[in-house]
């Protein structure tokens, strides 16, 4: 698949055309996935789905960015790939960050302009690509890409565009999925497909890009902990519930709610076996003066 048809498939999927996004309407039912489309960020003392995982991950992304800075209020951020805006709000509303958000698909925008009005953030969003982005060179203090990375194909191309935009000295927060070297590649395919990912990489060649493309301080936080290290036994619990009785019943009840469970069970059939040989990555740097 082309970086152009890969990017249709994107905007098909969060219009809701694809199979893959069956999930998201079923997440719609019990997470806060009409603002948040992360992976979540859960301390190792709360089940994964317990208090809003997904804004937990936005507000630890914040602290640890504001760690970076010394400071965020008033600070210049871009939200790279900020889905439906709820993120952004974080940033803002908590951290003080002077927020624009940046989206590829125009119907996330819509939602996340949306947000941001509701919840009286101030914030900018703008229609554009994470390879492209529609900003100026050298304008803004932070920039975070938050779960976004997986649908980004040239991951060298995202790492200059954010490299462009940050001001000297200023800081990156980027998470992503990374295989393991050892993961068997069908495997990891199957699963990126059910996705509509790009190919997956592994960590290694982030460790080769980053500091290629211009960072420096650069630290590799593994949060598979606290997120993706969490999705086995919740996919197995789906799978051994969607066969019982009771599963025949909630996939009556989930269709009239215009959910389609033997899609959504497709896609976490797909995704269980990937989960072992899935890292969840925070890399955060400074762009070298």
């Amino acid at each position: 698949m082309t970086d152009r048809d890969r990017r249709q498939q994107v905007r098909a999927q969060f219009r809701g055309e694809t199979e893959a996004a069956a999930v998201w309407d079923a997440l719609d039912l019990l997470i806060e996935t009409d603002r948040f489309l992360n992976l979540g960020y859960a301390p190792r003392y709360l089940p994964y789905p317990a208090l809003s995982t997904q804004r937990r991950l936005a507000a630890e992304v914040g602290r640890r960015l504001t760690l970076r800075l010394g400071y965020s209020a008033g600070v210049e951020l871009l939200d790279v790939g900020c889905g439906r805006g709820g993120p952004s709000v974080v940033f803002a509303r908590r951290f003080g960050f002077d927020v624009t958000g940046v989206d590829l698909v125009a119907d996330n925008v819509r939602r996340a302009r949306a947000t941001a009005r509701e919840a009286d953030a101030g914030i900018a969003v703008l229609v554009g690509d994470a390879t492209r982005l529609p900003i100026a060179t050298d304008s803004v203090r932070a920039c975070v890409v938050l779960d976004a990375t997986p649908y980004v194909g040239d991951k060298r191309a995202l790492l200059e565009e954010i490299a462009r935009v940050l001001e000297p000295g200023g800081v990156m927060a980027l998470t992503d999925l990374v295989h393991e070297t050892t993961a068997d590649p069908a495997t990891i395919e199957r699963f990126t497909d059910a996705w509509d990912m790009a190919p997956l990489v592994p960590l290694s060649r982030y460790r080769e890009l980053v500091p290629s493309v211009g960072f420096s301080r650069v630290r590799y936080d593994d949060l598979t902990a606290h997120s993706v290290g969490r999705f086995g036994f919740w996919a197995a619990l789906f799978l051994a519930l969607v066969r019982t009785p009771a599963g025949t019943i909630a996939g009556r009840l989930l269709a009239r709610a215009g959910v389609d469970l033997d899609a959504v069970r497709e896609q976490v059939e797909a995704t269980r076996p990937a989960l072992p040989a899935l890292r969840h990555y925070l890399i955060t740097g400074h762009r070298e003066r």
